[in-house]
């Protein structure tokens, strides 16, 4: 065993224990991270590696885990509107696809394990930690007004929608709004279904496009304060799927930004009405529910998580085609 060593060398094989120094050595760095979850997965990895186990790493991949290292000791240096992927891979590795080539898959994982939110995408957990295909505009319907570099601006007159760009968001600072009601609505094509058959309503409708990508929750949070200071009896509600990905949705912004938000067309009878226009459900997604069902965190649910598991069937806002006319809060 004396000889062990020379033997490797005169092989041209590296034992694994000088594999997993090295792996040490190289996620080193990650040990002062800001961020407390990249700090947790470091010291766990850390521990392993020290006991002489991989931890479930590829020790002869050390170049992919150097990549890996440079993406996680960016993020903290992402500002609010976002990095583009592209860019990111660009400035980090002379290559606009070395990231989502090389990076992503690894990346990906150890977001899903350590996120404390379960996005629906791929896309979803890449943004809540600043990474986007591009930055995201804000749909909103209905009159506001905000002070942007000195200027005040008003969305009274527009028909339909308008589009808030991530750098406005940023800048902008509400001011005043001029409505009964706040909605936000989950999927497009209810969003503009809403917004059409309800128009002169006197609401803010706001499109969330599935999880609330991180520009409109820059929006939701200034709407937030707003209305903390100047209106904090503002109805508002929300209309997603009758599903896992609604639910949890609705709860997200619910706790992040309005405490007191309400569901639309989201409850059991809803789900009954509908129920012929549903799509089925696998295994797996009736582990979810309930799992769901469980959780305290969604107690309010249970009657339609309940629904979800009998029937095996969800709901998507599509199927709904009968918005309420006189809905009034």
């Amino acid at each position: 065993m004396d000889a062990l060593e020379k033997v490797y060398l005169l092989a041209g094989i590296e034992p694994k224990h000088k594999k997993m120094e090295r792996m040490r050595e190289t996620l080193q760095p990650l040990e002062f991270h800001p961020w407390e979850w990249v700090r947790q997965w470091w010291q766990e990895t850390d521990l392993k590696l020290a006991k002489r186990k991989s931890g479930g790493l590829d020790l002869d991949d050390l170049s992919g885990y150097k990549d890996l290292v440079k993406v996680l000791s960016k993020l903290p240096n992402i500002d609010d509107t976002g990095k583009s992927k592209r860019l990111l891979s660009q400035e980090l590795f002379r290559d606009t696809k070395h990231f989502e080539r090389n990076v992503q898959k690894r990346f990906l994982s150890l977001l899903k394990k350590y996120s404390p939110i379960e996005f629906e995408t791929d896309e979803e957990y890449l943004d809540s930690v600043g990474i986007v295909e591009n930055p995201k505009n804000v749909y909103v319907s209905g009159w506001l007004e905000c002070q942007l570099r000195g200027e005040t601006v008003s969305t009274k007159g527009f028909l339909g929608n308008i589009g808030l760009s991530a750098w406005t968001v940023k800048e902008m600072e509400i001011c005043s709004i001029y409505c009964k009601r706040i909605i936000t609505i989950e999927n497009l094509t209810s969003y503009h279904q809403w917004t059409q058959q309800r128009a002169g309503k006197q609401e803010l409708v706001i499109y969330t496009g599935g999880f609330p990508h991180r520009t409109l929750q820059m929006f939701l949070a200034k709407l937030a304060n707003y209305l903390k200071s100047n209106c904090p009896n503002m109805p508002v509600y929300h209309w997603g799927d009758i599903d896992v990905g609604g639910v949890r949705i609705f709860e997200f912004i619910k706790t992040n930004f309005f405490q007191k938000t309400e569901p639309i067309l989201m409850d059991a009878s809803t789900f009954m009405k509908y129920k012929d226009k549903a799509l089925p459900i696998d295994d797996g997604y009736v582990l979810k529910v309930r799992v769901m069902l469980e959780s305290q965190r969604f107690s309010s649910w249970h009657e339609v998580l309940q629904l979800l598991e009998q029937y095996r069937l969800r709901i998507e806002q599509e199927s709904i085609d009968e918005i309420p006319s006189n809905f009034s809060g």
